[in-house]
């Protein structure tokens, strides 16, 4: 675990499908990661190696998304453009995007790892 300005990260290196990562975190009484302004957003892709999952998702409602996966409202939003066009009805999970720090919609089923908050 790492500290940084009051809340601890835990970055898991296993490229796992979002619902893998989500329960991960979950059985450590964490969840996955919410990110609520630029530095907390630039800390955690600092601490990745590769693409991760966080703690976004439309699976319930296609679309709609205003608190991450933890019940903390989405007030900052790293997405590039409009949050809410994402390709298609497949593309239900989001993940930040090592390279830039942007966060994207993907295929739930796909495997990053997973930054736990």
């Amino acid at each position: 675990w790492v500290h940084n300005n009051g809340s601890c990260y835990l970055f898991h290196e296993e490229r796992i499908t979002w619902e893998s990562a989500r329960e991960f975190c979950l059985g450590l009484g964490a969840d996955l990661v919410s990110i609520h302004s630029a530095e907390e957003n630039a800390f955690v892709n600092d601490g990745i190696p590769g693409n991760a999952w966080i703690g976004i998702t439309d699976q319930e409602n296609e679309g709609v998304f205003s608190t991450f996966t933890d019940g903390t409202p989405i007030g900052f939003q790293n997405f590039p453009g409009t949050a809410s066009s994402h390709q298609g009805e497949a593309y239900d999970c989001a993940f930040i995007n090592l390279t830039h720090g942007q966060w994207a919609w993907r295929d739930c089923e796909n495997r990053y790892l997973a930054v736990c908050k």
